[in-house]
């Protein structure tokens, strides 16, 4: 309870309601209660189907892989970068870019790498859509028309080889897929430029 207490006071700046105690039933409804309380919620679990599962595992990886290559770029740069979030990450990455059109001596196309930054924010706002909200489970729920253009200007032919997909959601998954292996080719040439 000390520790409780201590925890509490430390967010002085906290308004918190007031805890609400109900009064316990019988056995019987107390047991109908828990039995409530603990499926309340579960309908997404129980409305998802081995592929919707597979889907999101599959985005999940890209998202991961993205930010790996990030930080692998980054990390000489913003020794912390792991620490940080994906959001955080991708303004380290336009404040590198920067850096980088300043004080490069070789022949750098920096728009080329800004380019980058907006299908970065779409995947962003994609993966915290999916990662907040339990109930979404369609990676088309997101504007992702600037993931797609980038393929699309820089290497048509993979854009090609999504485009008539069977449903928005695996054109999305498509898209995703193909940017994040561009952007590991794109990063990978500017870690070249690096000691």
């Amino acid at each position: 309870m000390f520790k409780w207490l201590k925890c509490c006071s430390k967010n002085k700046g906290n308004e918190y309601q007031k805890i609400a105690y109900s009064k316990p039933g019988s056995p019987d409804e107390n047991s109908q209660k828990l039995l409530e309380l603990v499926a309340e919620g579960n309908e997404w679990g129980r409305a998802r189907t081995k592929e919707s599962a597979e889907m999101l595992g599959h985005l999940f990886s890209c998202f991961l892989l993205i930010e790996h290559k990030l930080s692998l770029l980054l990390a000489g740069f913003c020794p912390d970068i792991e620490a940080r979030m994906f959001g955080q990450k991708v303004q380290v990455f336009k404040d590198f870019v920067k850096e980088v059109e300043r004080t490069c001596p070789y022949d750098f196309d920096a728009q080329h790498y800004r380019n980058i930054i907006a299908p970065l924010k779409q995947i962003k706002r994609l993966r915290d859509t999916l990662a907040h909200d339990i109930t979404v489970i369609s990676p088309s729920t997101v504007d992702l028309k600037q993931v797609h253009a980038f393929v699309s200007k820089f290497r048509p032919d993979l854009a090609a080889s999504y485009a008539q997909a069977e449903n928005e959601d695996l054109k999305a998954i498509g898209g995703i897929t193909t940017f994040a292996f561009m952007l590991s080719v794109e990063l990978g040439k500017l870690r070249m430029y690096l000691k």
